[in-house]
């Protein structure tokens, strides 16, 4: 090497100079790179980064030290709301940061690697062509390159703040609630106005006679705490039943062309048939008088124009076409995608279980000496949980060391997710729960109390110990096209999530701590949850307010709503005069409009606003009575009048017809104004996501159940029990009710169907064994060495077991009830 080396000199140099040239190449270009990407990152995704780098050679994207603020991209906020609605994404002006953070995502480093491969890798593409192989072909495949996409994402950490409060109100909401005897959410803060009332009264240091916080004061605190996005919430609120509405019309319009297409189709193929239908002698001395070669050549026509008809491609609506490409994209995507996340976390930050009980005693027995309301007190308990700062909150952690998601190769493409080391676990600030619900917390001493110590420190419990989980999503890409485009056949489709756990599954229960968890995710397990509370109180009062709308301008919108679509709007005014009066008809909350006023499409917008979906469709179906006409050859509509023993109001009896509103959801036993409302109900079914078939199958090989009974608050020690479950499956099969299906095309068979209950849930619960182990409260008892104990070598004193354990249970669906029958 030495000698190569001196021989060489000149040719080192040259490479020396260019290897430095090309790594200043590359440092530039990664400077380009971050001060060109930066700015949009930060727009639209909120990510801040330290470093960005791109290697041609490798193709390999690099991007360290990233965080994502919710409160910089509406695009993020949307994300992290729909999963935690109560979670702070937002910056409040006069708001401690340190105290009261936003969520935000953390990721140490994220690479995105296209690997290139061979054709013949792919299991897919070589049961394919497998038959290529013969002719030579199989050094082809793998010359031809594949490539693989991988995305790989370390030390992820996704930080979830709680709110607990609500931001004020727009104007006149409160005054609407009070006219309409509406309790206030205690999430929404006290108005500073209420102290003239006279209830409490200042006496100049904030608080009343009594030392408790006056409502001026609690106001005032209030304005440097976090709150729930209320404007996103309202937006969704007040848009969500005219996006409803616009959807539904979208599949009407969608199934009325599968429809017509249909029957074109059936058509076609009956002229195909009768075009290829040739002449068949009967057999007497008349079939002697044919030719034989013509009757060869007969023959021969007729299978060439039957192969020229198979060889045409089939017809296919524009929704069918469209929905083929979904599906091919998303397999040609999936099977080139593998993501690969190492040390995933998601961490819930929110006050626990202790310190939520001693509030609410603290203020129960105060509000017991005086005339307090206990509306009130919920209030004042939930201000005062507000106040309380990140580091004296507790923590819900639900963390896996890896997370691997890959598809399969065949034309399904199910997903495959993996995770290693699943667990939950609770941390607990070690300040005692006594001396956080005891101090009054506010915008001045919050910041002073953390600043002493930025790092808390936390004493942590875990509730699942890890373990390995496998689980496989089935129907995901007829899921996808469902979630972007109209699917005809969504109703017959067939979804289900397999769960598969080959380790031991340890679950330590502690009330104190399982209540933490349950506080965290109140959003879904508490309705009284301050965030429930106030967006329920939101969306009442928003419709007790906006839903204001006339029966003239029903009736108005009715007579211009085809007209408008149809866009007769733009000219011909006099024969869209003689439009309106022939389309005015009767209903039981419209009259005959003589003289209706020709609206605009953004009238018409603004009179949707201040409808409910409900009333929208109904007046869309009068409105386009004309226009969509559900062929009388069309067997689902047929189908599922009978299935739902539901039927149509003769003419003039529209007054009778079953009412189209929230309290009146059942597609069973209704009555319809005309066919057009019962094709509402019909899409609005088939169209849901719990319409087509679905399961969910869980097996875990061993459960073990540990109910701890050491817990700070408990005065008396109880018994400590452990339950041991082995071979568990459980399993949930939901099938969709409307679906019927009789025996051959009898029609009797099918009534005893309908009469019959019809099951549309069934319950599965298979153990092979299950083992309890009780201790005795008793310290005198003499233990033998010969008994078992528990893992912390505590003595077990009674034992049951029981092995080979089913059960199934089925919950039936009536036209009058609904009940569960158990196996």
């Amino acid at each position: 090497m030495f000698v190569l080396h001196v021989r060489f000199a000149n040719i080192d140099c040259f490479f020396c100079i260019m290897l430095t040239l090309t790594q200043h190449h590359t440092h530039i270009t990664h400077t380009y790179i971050s001060l060109f990407y930066r700015g949009p990152l930060l727009t639209y995704l909120g990510m801040e980064y330290k470093d960005i780098k791109l290697s041609p050679s490798r193709i390999k994207l690099t991007i360290s030290d990233m965080t994502l603020l919710p409160s910089r991209s509406s695009t993020l906020q949307l994300i992290i709301l729909a999963i935690f609605p109560s979670a702070n994404v937002q910056l409040h002006n006069g708001i401690n940061i340190n105290d009261y953070p936003e969520s935000r995502i953390i990721i140490s480093k994220l690479s995105i690697k296209i690997r290139i491969s061979s054709m013949s890798e792919s299991q897919t593409v070589a049961n394919k062509l497998h038959w290529f192989k013969g002719y030579g072909l199989s050094l082809l495949l793998r010359i031809i390159p594949r490539p693989i996409i991988i995305i790989r994402l370390k030390n992820v950490s996704i930080e979830i703040e709680k709110c607990y409060l609500a931001p004020e109100p727009p104007v006149g909401y409160r005054i609407i609630s009070e006219m309409n005897d509406m309790v206030l959410p205690f999430a929404l803060p006290l108005v500073s106005t209420a102290t003239s009332n006279g209830l409490l009264r200042d006496d100049g240091d904030g608080t009343d006679r009594l030392g408790r916080p006056t409502q001026q004061s609690m106001y005032e605190s209030n304005m440097g705490l976090p709150t729930f996005h209320q404007d996103y919430f309202l937006e969704s609120i007040q848009t969500e039943d005219v996006s409803e509405a616009a959807k539904l019309t979208f599949f009407i319009e969608r199934w009325l062309d599968h429809a017509i297409s249909q029957i074109k189709k059936k058509t076609n193929e009956k002229n195909v048939k009768k075009k290829s239908w040739h002449f068949q002698p009967k057999k007497d001395d008349d079939a002697s008088e044919l030719d034989e070669s013509d009757r060869t050549k007969e023959e021969e026509d007729n299978s060439q124009s039957a192969k020229n008809e198979e060889s045409k491609p089939k017809q296919q609506t524009y929704d069918e076409k469209m929905n083929n490409w979904i599906s091919w994209s998303f397999t040609k995507l999936f099977h080139l995608l593998t993501l690969d996340i190492q040390q995933v976390s998601i961490i819930i930050s929110g006050v626990g279980s202790d310190v939520v009980k001693l509030t609410r005693e603290k203020y129960a027995s105060s509000s017991s000496e005086t005339s307090h309301s206990s509306s009130s007190e919920a209030t004042e308990v939930n201000l005062e949980l507000a106040r309380i700062p990140k580091s004296l909150r507790s923590l819900t952690v639900i963390g896996a060391e890896s997370i691997t998601l890959n598809f399969t190769p065949d034309l399904e493409c199910n997903a495959l997710l993996s995770l290693v080391g699943l667990h939950v676990k609770v941390g607990t600030p070690t300040v005692a729960a006594g001396a956080v619900s005891s101090s009054s917390f506010n915008s001045t001493t919050t910041s002073s109390s953390t600043a002493d110590n930025d790092v808390p420190v936390y004493t942590w419990h875990t509730i699942v110990h890890p373990f390995n989980l496998l689980a496989e999503v089935k129907g995901l890409l007829p899921f996808l096209i469902w979630a972007i485009n109209y699917d005809h056949y969504w109703s017959s489709k067939f979804i289900g999530i397999n769960l598969s756990v080959s380790t031991e599954v340890a679950v330590s229960l502690s009330s104190e701590h399982l209540h933490t968890v349950l506080l965290h995710l109140d959003d879904y397990t508490d309705p009284n949850s301050p965030f429930n509370r106030w967006i329920v109180w939101l969306r009442d009062v928003y419709r007790d307010k906006t839903l204001d709308i006339s029966v003239e301008e029903k009736v108005e919108y009715r007579n211009n709503y085809a007209p408008i679509m149809a866009g007769d709007a733009k000219g011909k005014k006099k024969k869209k005069k003689s439009q309106l009066a022939n389309a005015a008809t009767t209903n039981e909350d419209l009259s005959v409009a003589t003289d209706t006023k020709l609206l605009t499409k953004e009238q018409l917008k603004d009179m949707e606003k201040r409808m409910t979906k409900y009333e929208i469709m109904s007046l869309r179906c009068y409105a386009m009575k004309q226009k969509w006409r559900i062929p009388k050859s069309n067997k689902d509509f047929e189908v599922f009048l009978r299935n739902t023993r539901s039927s149509i109001c003769d003419k003039g009896n529209e007054d009778s017809a079953t009412p189209m509103n929230e309290t009146n959801l059942s597609p069973f036993q209704r009555v319809y104004a005309t066919p057009l409302h019962a094709l509402v109900t019909l899409i609005r079914e088939n169209s849901s996501i719990l319409a087509p078939r679905a399961t969910i199958e869980l097996s875990v090989s061993t459960l073990h159940i540990d109910f701890s009974y050491h817990t700070s608050t408990a005065q008396e020690l109880s018994i400590p029990s452990s339950i041991t479950v082995s071979g568990l499956f459980f399993g949930i099969d939901q099938e969709n009710v409307l679906h019927v299906n009789g025996d051959g095309d009898e029609k009797v068979g099918i009534d005893n169907k309908l009469d019959n209950p019809r099951p549309f849930l069934n319950l599965s619960l298979d153990i092979h064994a299950v083992k309890w182990d009780v201790v005795a409260d008793d310290d005198d008892m003499e233990v033998s060495d010969e008994l078992p104990l528990f893992r912390d070598r505590s003595p077990v004193g009674i034992v049951y077991m029981v092995s080979s354990c089913y059960c199934l249970a089925k919950i039936h669906f009536t036209s009058r009830l609904v009940y569960c029958t158990l196996y």
